[in-house]
């Protein structure tokens, strides 16, 4: 049984720090969505700007606008798909905090059963009103819920990955150009019994 509480308290400390990473990966889109903002201000200066030099007639200064409105619109690409690559990421988060919950759900399924059979070996007649059987399905039901939870963490993970490919694969040739994009924000004692629900 101490097994099983001391995995149970393991699982628990890694929900807490998957909420943790979750909440931080929440303000790193928010960040995200604040530069694309910045970058359509910054793009819609330069479509201004482009339309004042039209009317100067100066074709070199037309071009040189027309190269910084490109370079705007390219910046604008790239902060956009870092808000996807966020976006996917915070979902990639909700999956990975949902699994460790579905995680510790078996363990707590376990810990149940567990203290249910270190009752049932000392004579407790608190047991009576239980059988094996509803422990073992409990336990059944919360694993293959953890399973298929943890499954679409997988996904999600994996999604996560090609969005952040993506959006590195944007960014690339802006930096090489000299754009500005920001980087990714990189006891002993009676055990209390507790029954399966019914």
């Amino acid at each position: 049984m101490r097994q099983a509480e001391k995995e149970r308290q393991q699982l628990s400390a890694k929900k807490d720090r998957a909420h943790g990473a979750l909440q931080e990966t929440k303000r790193e889109l928010d960040l995200a969505h604040r530069e694309v903002e910045a970058a359509e201000l910054r793009k819609d200066a330069q479509e201004k700007l482009l339309e004042a030099e039209k009317l100067t007639g100066q074709p070199a200064s037309v071009q040189q606008v027309e190269a910084q409105l490109r370079a705007a619109d390219r910046a604008l690409e790239v902060a956009q798909a870092r808000v996807r690559w966020r976006q996917v990421k915070v979902d990639a988060a909700v999956a990975l905090r949902e699994c460790h919950d579905k995680e510790l759900q078996h363990a707590d399924a376990e810990l149940d059963y567990a203290r249910y059979r270190v009752l049932k070996e000392s004579g407790d007649t608190r047991v009576h009103a239980y059988t094996d059987e509803e422990f073992v399905s409990k336990s059944s039901d919360a694993k293959s819920e953890a399973d298929d939870a943890c499954r679409e963490s997988a996904a999600r993970t994996k999604d996560e990955r090609e969005a952040l490919a993506q959006w590195e694969e944007l960014r690339g040739p802006l930096q090489a150009r000299g754009g500005l994009v920001s980087p990714p924000v990189g006891a002993s004692g009676t055990p209390q019994l507790r029954g399966p629900a019914r």
